[in-house]
């Protein structure tokens, strides 16, 4: 970025938290908002016009028909590792302190997803949702 769009940008005041990563504000909300503070900043950088939009008011999927609701979830087989059970119940944890999933009272109906894991290279798993 040239430097007169980096003066630019922090004279916004947003430059400085957005770069701080993990310690900046921007991790402390739900995990939907994030970028949600500094779309300013990527205006100013010269960012895509689409892409600020976004950043701006947020992306909407457009279904070509209507999700399925149901107020009981479909089919779902809980791995017998227990090593994987644990590791997903920790992912679970970890989704819901960002907000990025929330707890729907029983018998309410709603569109549920499944998660699974897959292997990472080093042995270690990643959560997939499926929408």
């Amino acid at each position: 970025m040239a430097p007169s769009r980096v003066a630019e940008a922090g004279a916004l005041g947003d430059v400085d938290s957005f770069a701080k990563g993990p310690g900046s504000q921007c991790f402390s909300g739900p995990v939907g908002a994030c970028l949600l503070k500094h779309w300013r900043v990527w205006r100013v950088m010269g960012a895509d016009p689409r892409v600020v939009r976004v950043l701006r008011r947020g992306f909407t999927i457009k279904f070509l028909q209507p999700c399925p609701l149901s107020s009981k979830p479909g089919y779902s087989r809980l791995p017998t590792d227990p090593v994987k059970l644990e590791v997903l119940d920790y992912e679970v944890q970890q989704m819901a302190l960002k907000e990025a999933i929330e707890p729907v009272p029983r018998g309410q109906a709603c569109f549920h997803s499944y998660l699974f894991l897959v292997p990472k290279k080093g042995g270690k798993w990643r959560p997939v949702i499926d929408l």
